[in-house]
C-alpha cells in the first residue's frame, strides 16, 4: 500500500532524509522511530505529498504520487503534528470542512463513522481553540480518516498524551491496521513502538539504522552477577541455543537466545555467583546501538 524508493530530503548541506526505502502493506503498522531531528518527520511529510522528495519515488495504493498525485492523495489520509485544526470551528464544523474538501458524496455519515471511531461524542460541538492536546491529537486523526482512506500515516500519534488518551489512541491504530489499512507512523518513544508497530524502521541521521520485526522479536535475559569474566563469556557462548553474550557494565552479561534455554544458562552462570536473570527488551537495546552509532546506518 505504501512503497518508498530511494528518498532524499537536503537542507542546504544537510542530509535529512538519505535514500529511504518503506515498504507497508496493508493490515500492518509500520514505525519510524528514533530521536528527534533524526528525519522521522521529514521522512513522513514526502511519503504523504506535502514535502516532495528531492530524490526518490512514492506510491500509495499503487498510484505514483509524483505522476498521479490526485488519486495517490485520495487514497491517503495524513495527521501531521501539530493538528492543523481551525480554531474557530467547532469539531463538528472542522469535519464537515475536511469532508467536503474531500467532496465525500455523504459528509454527515464520514463524519460521523470517523468521530465514532475516535470517541469524539464529548466534545463534537466543542469549539477547537477549547480542546485539550489529547482532545486535538484525536480530531486530528478523525480528519484523516474521515474519507475512509486505505493508508493512513500519523506523525506521533500518541506523544505528550495522558495515560487513558495513549491507550485510547493505541486501539484505534490497531483497529485501523484490523481493519486491513496500512499505516505508517512515527514516535521516538520505545514503549509506543512496541505497544503498537508489527515492525519498525529505526533512523538515525536520516538513514536507516536497523529494521526489525515485532511480531517474533529475539528474546534476550540479562544476567547479574557478583564476578564476571571471558570465560564466563565463553561458556554461555558454547551452549546450544545461545545466539550471543555481551558484557554490560560491570557486572551484568546480555545473553540473546535462539531457544528457552534459561535453566542451561543459570546452570552454567552459578560459578560465577550468580545474582538474578530478567529478560530484556530486546528492541530497546537494539534501538540504542543504532542510535548511539554502535551499529553504522546503511
Amino acid at each position: 500500500m505504501i512503497e518508498a524508493r530511494g528518498l532524499s530530503r537536503r537542507i542546504g548541506s544537510r542530509v535529512v532524509v538519505d535514500r529511504l526505502d518503506l515498504a507497508v502493506p496493508a493490515g500492518v503498522v509500520h514505525g519510524l522511530l528514533g530521536p528527534n531531528g533524526a528525519g522521522k518527520t521529514t521522512a513522513l511529510r514526502m511519503v504523504s505529498g506535502v514535502t516532495p522528495p528531492q530524490d526518490g519515488t512514492v506510491a500509495i495504493d499503487g498510484h505514483d504520487l509524483a505522476r498521479s498525485p490526485w488519486p495517490a492523495r485520495a487514497s491517503l489520509g495524513f495527521a501531521p503534528d501539530p493538528p492543523p485544526l481551525y480554531d474557530a470551528l467547532t469539531v463538528r464544523q472542522q469535519l464537515v470542512f475536511v469532508a467536503r474538501v474531500r467532496a465525500l458524496p455523504r459528509v454527515a455519515q464520514s463524519v460521523e463513522r470517523a468521530a465514532t471511531r475516535l470517541g469524539l461524542a464529548e466534545v463534537i460541538d466543542r469549539p477547537c481553540a477549547r480542546l485539550s492536546h489529547g482532545w486535538r491529537r484525536r480530531v486530528g486523526i478523525a480528519c484523516a480518516i474521515v474519507h475512509d482512506p486505505p493508508v493512513v500515516v500519523l506523525d506521533e500519534p500518541t506523544s505528550g498524551l495522558d495515560p487513558a488518551a495513549r491507550v485510547h489512541l493505541r486501539s484505534v491504530v490497531r483497529e485501523l491496521a484490523d481493519a486491513g489499512r496500512a499505516v505508517l507512523l512515527s514516535t521516538h518513544e520505545i514503549a509506543e513502538a512496541r505497544a503498537m508497530c508489527d515492525r519498525v524502521t529505526i533512523l538515525r541521521g536520516g538513514r536507516v539504522a536497523d529494521t526489525l520485526d515485532l511480531a517474533d522479536p529475539v528474546p534476550a535475559i540479562r544476567l547479574t552477577l557478583r564476578r564476571r569474566d571471558a570465560a564466563l563469556l565463553d561458556a554461555l557462548r558454547a551452549l546450544p541455543g545461545v545466539d550471543g553474550a555481551q558484557p554490560e557494565g560491570d557486572d551484568a552479561v546480555r545473553v540473546v537466545l535462539a531457544h528457552d534455554v534459561r535453566d542451561a544458562i543459570a546452570a552454567a552462570a552459578v560459578p560465577w555467583g550468580l545474582v538474578g536473570m530478567a529478560p530484556v527488551d530486546d528492541l530497546e537495546a537494539r534501538v540504542l546501538d543504532a542510535v548511539t552509532g554502535a551499529g553504522a546506518p546503511r
